[in-house]
């Protein structure tokens, strides 16, 4: 049976559980990367974990910015295959096929949003609770997904088809 040597101080209980102290007197901290972080000489441990709270509020605005990035691409997509789909099919429905209409565009996005463009990301879902894409933006007509089921869009499809 092989013994590892102790690498930490057993009787110390640091800020956070993912800060310990080596036998060394130091202060280490292991990240969720699984990343180690090791205290200066001469630090301070409030300095140490003012400079490891820096250095996680840096990772995680760029992952958020990296995230609000590939939002707006899926969102695009979503926008870009939304308007080829209306601009083939639109000529196809009469006024009285609102029905029809609704029920083939949501078919066809159903299809299309299982591809892996239209993965979940962040907040962003690109299937709608109403089963109709989600592109609404602050400045767009629809402004939630409970509009989208609402009398004014069927009117709105039923001119469009006129």
């Amino acid at each position: 049976m092989v013994f590892k040597a102790t690498k930490y101080d057993p009787t110390y209980v640091g800020p956070q559980t993912n800060i310990k102290k080596l036998l060394n007197g130091l202060l280490e901290y292991k990240n969720s990367k699984g990343e180690f972080t090791v205290q200066k000489p001469g630090e301070s441990v409030k300095n140490f974990v003012k400079r490891i709270k820096k250095l996680g509020s840096q990772s995680l605005s760029a992952g958020r910015g990296s995230q609000t990035e590939q939002m707006g691409i899926a969102r695009q997509k979503a926008i870009d295959w939304t308007n080829e789909w209306l601009s083939k099919n639109l000529s196809k429905y009469k006024p009285r096929e609102v029905d029809k209409f609704i029920k083939d565009f949501k078919k066809d996005w159903k299809q299309e949003s299982k591809k892996l463009d239209y993965k979940k990301i962040g907040s962003y879902n690109a299937m709608g609770p109403a089963g109709f894409p989600s592109i609404s933006t602050k400045n767009n007509l629809f402004k939630n997904e409970a509009a989208i089921d609402s009398p004014k869009l069927i009117h709105v499809v039923a001119i469009l088809l006129v």
